[in-house]
């Protein structure tokens, strides 16, 4: 015999009522906060290719424990004479920040990777970002420039590298 849904009811509700609220997941020390990005330059040219600029800074909570190449402001460059710009930009000599075309390339749509050591352990993330408002201007020669002011973005994907068994 099924028990009588007023029953259930009566049983129920104080019981979900007590239950525990959900814990909001706590930010890690050795995730950043954000990602600063200045003087984002785009230029296109009929004679020189296509070029992209930007400088790049991470910000962590608790920086006395992170080994990061680009916690001081870090110059990103790509340039390619055939007008696209490739993937797999390195902005450090340890490829420690990397840049990808995420759109077209004059939409300023990219995906950066970047990785660092926290009290040991190497970390990395994942994070999309697209430079808004895009300004752009032909040029002279029939090629065009853009720029877009400063952005700071929350790091996404943030996740400890882990590939071995004793891994917790």
């Amino acid at each position: 015999m099924l028990p009588n849904l007023n029953t259930l009811t009566f049983l129920l509700l104080p019981s979900l009522a007590l239950s525990s609220p959900l814990l909001t997941r706590q930010t890690s020390p050795c995730a950043p906060t954000s990602y600063t990005i200045t003087n984002y330059l785009y230029t296109t040219s009929p004679s020189s290719g296509a070029t992209v600029h930007f400088t790049f800074q991470s910000h962590f909570p608790d920086p006395s424990l992170i080994q990061d190449a680009v916690s001081s402001p870090t110059s990103c460059d790509a340039k390619s004479p055939d007008g696209t710009i490739p993937n797999s930009n390195a902005c450090t000599a340890d490829r420690r920040l990397l840049f990808d075309l995420r759109g077209p390339q004059e939409r300023g749509e990219w995906q950066v990777s970047h990785s660092w050591r926290c009290d040991g352990q190497e970390w990395m993330a994942s994070t999309p970002v697209k430079f808004e408002p895009l300004n752009c201007a032909a040029t002279e020669e029939g090629g065009s420039i853009c720029s877009s002011p400063d952005v700071v973005v929350t790091p996404l994907n943030v996740r400890r590298i882990c590939g071995g068994p004793t891994c917790q």
